[in-house]
């Protein structure tokens, strides 16, 4: 073997390696979610379950669609939570407090793998009463919208499971919380 077939089969490596690279980049491309301005807008006031997990996704996984998405969070939130400090002596939180709301969280005594999550809200709009209140939570690049039926009485509450991704973004005290 003379040296320019050696030359010919390094280029040859290569430009298959640089080529399946280009192919995995593409591919990985079209995996990737589109999402739609009309969608993250939908996503965040919709009672809508559907296509959440798709926004979702584009969330996590694209920069761009995370910062529409915090930004419309921000102009339409009605109170907000930033991070909490932890007590350091407690392993969970208890409560999250934002302004002008509050959750707390109670271990259900029959089911110990459940929690009520009470949400109080001390000077509610008029939507709080009558329709669905929603809570975004957002921790990185992870982001869950959790829905809570109308105020009566300036409170509603929710049963989860203490193990759901939800309550475990919710309980975080580094997560922020918005209130729509």
């Amino acid at each position: 073997m003379d040296h320019s077939s050696q030359y010919s089969e390094h280029d040859l490596a290569e430009k298959i390696y640089i080529a399946n690279d280009q192919f995995e980049q593409i591919q990985q491309a079209k995996n990737d979610t589109v999402v739609l301005f009309g969608e993250i807008f939908t996503y965040i006031f919709s009672h809508n379950q559907i296509e959440n997990k798709k926004v979702e996704l584009a969330i996590k996984q694209n920069l761009n669609v995370r910062k529409q998405y915090l930004k419309l969070l921000e102009q339409y939130q009605f109170s907000f939570s930033d991070l909490q400090a932890a007590a350091s002596s407690e392993k969970e939180l208890k409560e999250r407090v934002g302004k002008g709301f509050s959750l707390k969280f109670k271990v259900s005594k029959k089911h110990v793998e459940q929690v009520y999550v009470i949400l109080t809200i001390e000077h509610s709009a008029t939507h709080h009463h009558t329709k669905k209140i929603i809570l975004h939570i957002q921790l990185d690049n992870t982001v869950k919208k959790i829905e809570f039926m109308a105020l009566i009485e300036g409170r509603s509450q929710l049963v989860m499971d203490k193990n759901s991704e939800e309550f475990e973004l919710l309980s975080n005290a580094n997560a922020k919380i918005f209130l729509l």
